[in-house]
């Protein structure tokens, strides 16, 4: 495959385009499922869970808007019930 081209030849344009194209596509993907889970273990209440999903999706997608602001948001309601609890 491209990854055996490369090996071959590492400077070959199109097999470097292609192989940085899979790469975004996997990445992609993993960021689409970390949010998928913390979405859904934050409905669910499971705030830890949740956390560390956002926090994956971060860490694919450094400072990305939409997990900034989800975790963000779970942060300040999980601090909510907590202080709704004393």
């Amino acid at each position: 495959g491209y990854g055996q081209a490369l090996a071959l030849d590492p400077d070959w344009q199109p097999a470097r385009t292609a192989v940085a194209r899979l790469e975004a596509g996997q990445a992609m993907a993993a960021y689409q499922q970390a949010m998928a889970a913390a979405l859904a273990a934050a409905a669910a209440g499971r705030e830890a869970e949740a956390t560390a999903a956002y926090n994956r999706a971060l860490g694919i997608r450094p400072g990305d808007a939409a997990a900034t602001a989800a975790l963000a948001d779970l942060q300040r309601a999980a601090a909510g019930e907590r202080l709704r609890e004393l």
